[in-house]
């Protein structure tokens, strides 16, 4: 098998590694979105292709699942102050 995330290790690399609120909103991250957005895209072209063996649908979901799990690192919301 050439791709194989569980659900499990998709999870926990949000627990692992967070953009600070300055890298969120830099050129570079938002570029880089813009990158997995098309990526996304193409990906789900390709899955909704009626050629595609079952293997190869599994494997694009893989990659689709990825892709939406990097796009989420810049979508934290800010963190409020607790009022009190």
């Amino acid at each position: 098998m050439l791709f194989s995330l569980t659900c499990d290790t998709i999870a926990n690399m949000e627990n692992q590694f967070e953009l600070t609120a300055q890298e969120r909103h830099s050129s570079l991250w938002i570029k880089i979105q813009k990158h997995y957005e098309d990526l996304l895209q193409r990906e789900r072209v390709r899955n909704d292709s009626p050629k595609q063996t079952e293997e190869g649908t599994q494997f694009i979901r893989g990659k689709i699942a990825l892709l939406k799990e990097l796009q989420k690192l810049g979508n934290k919301q800010e963190e409020q102050p607790e009022e009190e």
